[in-house]
C-alpha cells in the first residue's frame, strides 16, 4: 500500500512538473520560426528523388563570412508544377525559340537576376538580335546530376518540346551519379534508368521533423525538436564522413584507384545514357553540354587542393560519343579571373559562384547557344 502510495506521489509530482514546464514554455517559442526550414526539405515522393514544390520559396543568403554584403538578404524563388523556375524577367510562354537548361544548384542560381540562364539570355538579346522570341526555360535545381537528369529529360521533352537543350555537368555530379543516387536508381527491363527513389531514411526523418510545430503541447514540440534535430545531425554527419564529392578531382591519378575508376565507368555510362535519351527527342547537334571550373581549379596558392580536369574530360568524351556539342569554359574563365578567381566565388564554406561569376559564365553560355542557334538556322 505505502508503494502504491509512493509510485501515486511520484507520478503526481512530474505531472505537476510537466504542468509548470508547459506553462512557462507558453511565455516563450521554444521552437523558432526557422526551424522548419533547418529540418531540410520535405519533398512528395516523385522519380526524381527530390524537386521542388510548387509555388513560391523564400530564400535568405546565410551568414556574412561566406556571403559578405549580401548576408540575411531574402529573394524569392517561383517554381511551377513541371519544376521550372519561373522568371518574371523574360518570356517564358508563347511561340519562339525555346531553350532548356538543366543543371544543378550552379544554374537554379538565385533571384530572377542572377541565375546562369537569365544572364545567357541577356547577353543574346543585348548583343544578337533574335528573329523569334527567345524562351528560356529554368529546370536545374540542387544537387541534379546526369542520373536524374535522365528521368527528367523523359518527363519534360515530351511536354515542352524545346528546339534547344543546355545541360551544366558539375564536379560534383560525379559523386552523385556513382555513389549517392546509385542505390535508389529504378531500371526498366532493358536496364534504363527510370526513377531514382528517395533516401527513406532522411525522409522519415525531414517530414517528423517539419511536423513538429503542430504539436499540441509546447513540452512535446520541445522535445521532439532535440529528437528530430539530433537524429538529423547524426545522419549528416555520418553521411559528411563517407562523402567525397570531389575525391576524383582531387586526385593526382584518379584512373589507378580501383573505386574511383570504377565510378568514372558508372559515371561515364549514366553521360552515354542521358545523351542517349536527348538524342530521342531533339537532334544531337541542338543539346550544349557545358562545363565550369570550381574555385580549386583555378587557384593554387597553396590554400586548397589543386583540381584536375578528369571529371571535365570524362563528360567530352561522352559528348563526343553522343555527337553533342560541349563547351568548357575553364580556360577563358581563367583569363578572365586573372589572378583573382575567389573574387568570382562566394567563399571556400560556399563553392558556388558569386553574382560576378554568375554573369561572367552565363555570358560565355549564351554566346556558345547563340552559335549553336546560328548553326541550326533557328538565330
Amino acid at each position: 500500500m505505502r508503494s502504491i502510495r509512493a509510485a501515486t506521489a511520484s507520478l503526481l509530482a512530474c505531472a505537476a512538473i510537466a504542468a509548470c514546464l508547459e506553462i512557462g514554455l507558453a511565455f516563450v517559442q521554444p521552437v523558432d520560426p526557422s526551424f522548419v526550414s533547418g529540418c531540410g526539405q520535405v519533398s512528395s515522393v516523385t522519380p526524381l528523388n527530390h524537386a521542388p514544390h510548387a509555388g513560391l520559396i523564400r530564400q535568405q543568403f546565410g551568414a556574412a563570412s561566406s556571403y559578405g554584403a549580401v548576408a540575411g538578404t531574402e529573394y524569392d524563388e517561383v517554381y511551377d508544377e513541371l519544376g521550372i523556375k519561373r522568371s518574371a524577367l523574360r518570356p517564358q510562354d508563347g511561340d519562339g525559340n525555346r531553350v532548356l537548361f538543366m543543371g544543378d544548384s550552379f544554374i537554379e542560381g538565385y533571384d530572377d537576376a542572377n541565375t546562369i540562364p537569365q544572364r545567357a539570355y541577356q547577353w543574346i538579346v543585348e548583343h544578337e538580335s533574335p528573329n523569334r522570341p527567345l524562351i528560356v526555360l529554368n529546370a536545374a535545381y540542387s544537387s541534379y546530376s546526369p542520373t536524374i537528369f535522365t528521368v527528367q529529360a523523359k518527363r519534360l521533352l515530351p511536354v515542352l518540346r524545346p528546339d534547344f537543350v543546355v545541360i551544366d555537368v558539375d564536379e560534383t555530379d560525379l559523386f552523385d551519379d556513382a555513389v549517392r543516387y546509385r542505390p535508389f536508381v529504378t531500371r526498366d527491363g532493358e536496364g534504363r534508368i527510370v526513377a531514382v527513389g528517395r533516401n527513406e531514411q532522411r525522409a522519415t526523418l525531414v517530414e517528423g521533423c517539419a511536423a513538429v510545430p503542430g504539436y499540441p503541447l509546447r513540452l512535446l514540440q520541445l522535445g521532439a525538436a532535440a529528437y528530430y534535430r539530433s537524429r538529423l545531425a547524426l545522419l549528416d554527419w555520418r553521411e559528411r564522413r563517407s562523402e567525397q564529392l570531389f575525391a576524383v578531382a582531387g586526385a593526382t591519378h584518379p584512373e589507378a584507384d580501383p573505386e574511383l575508376s570504377e565510378q568514372m565507368q558508372y559515371f561515364s555510362a549514366t553521360l552515354d545514357e542521358l545523351f542517349a535519351t536527348l538524342r530521342v527527342h531533339l537532334p544531337a547537334r541542338r543539346v550544349l553540354v557545358v562545363r565550369h571550373p570550381h574555385l580549386w581549379h583555378l587557384s593554387h596558392d597553396g590554400s586548397g587542393p589543386a583540381w584536375n580536369r578528369t571529371v571535365g574530360n570524362l563528360v567530352a568524351a561522352a559528348a563526343a560519343r553522343g555527337g553533342v556539342a560541349f563547351f568548357d569554359a575553364q580556360d577563358e574563365l581563367a583569363t578572365r579571373f586573372g589572378a583573382h578567381a575567389e573574387r568570382y566565388y562566394w567563399s571556400t564554406a560556399d563553392m558556388h559562384f558569386n553574382f560576378d561569376g554568375i554573369r561572367a559564365y552565363g555570358e560565355l553560355v549564351g554566346r556558345e547557344l547563340w552559335r549553336m542557334m546560328g548553326e541550326a538556322g533557328l538565330s
